[in-house]
């Protein structure tokens, strides 16, 4: 029929949404669409199922369209750099609903590592803080580096889901306010200090 696309085959159709963006906005970009992802294993590649050669048409026309209007391709992802060390750059795409998540997620982070560090400030030697401190430092660096570079993109270490991230916050604001509760002493430093001290480690650990 006359205007009208007939696809055929999985293929042509996962190429086809690839190309319109609704691949890149509702499946990528959403939790349930990540999930059906992670149950396939094409969570941590998930643009892999599509075409190279369809991808390459698509990077080649970004930023082609007619009279300066985008391209579907741009209409649905929005295009970052995150720096990954201090001389790789990666061109990288994110849904608008991943950089709102992103956006919320660090505004907690930077205000827990501001609380952290006042706590170092007013416990000063104390193991369970300084640990607390470095978590929320390496969860910082973690964020703004592998999260954001991750977030769609297609190379680095594999996307790190922020629900993962909530939780583990919330374990180790747990383990501060039980130590808080606990007196603080010598015995209670080195049992909630060898807990922060694990949860440090799972952290770098993702950046890895």
């Amino acid at each position: 029929m006359e205007g009208v696309d007939i696809f055929t085959g999985d293929q042509a159709i996962i190429d086809e949404c690839y190309r319109s963006g609704i691949y890149q906005e509702y499946v990528v970009g959403t939790e349930d669409g990540r999930e059906i992802l992670e149950k396939a294993g094409l969570v941590n590649d998930p643009f892999s199922i599509v075409s190279k050669s369809v991808m390459d048409l698509c990077r080649k026309a970004a930023g082609e369209g007619k009279d300066g209007e985008n391209s579907p391709v741009q209409h649905h992802e929005l295009s970052v750099t995150a720096e990954i060390s201090s001389t790789n750059a990666v061109l990288v795409t994110m849904s608008m609903e991943a950089i709102e998540k992103l956006l919320d997620l660090q505004e907690t982070i930077d205000a827990r590592q501001i609380k952290a560090k006042t706590d170092v400030a007013e416990n000063t030697g104390d193991v369970v803080f300084g640990y607390q401190a470095e978590y929320y430092d390496a969860l910082d660096s973690l964020t703004v580096t592998s999260l954001m570079a991750l977030s769609g993109g297609t190379c680095g270490p594999p996307a790190i889901e922020s629900a993962v991230i909530q939780k583990s916050m919330g374990m180790m604001d747990r383990v501060v306010a039980q130590y808080r509760k606990s007196g603080m002493g010598p015995s209670k430093k080195s049992f909630y200090g060898s807990i922060c001290e694990q949860l440090v480690a799972k952290i770098k650990a993702m950046a890895n």
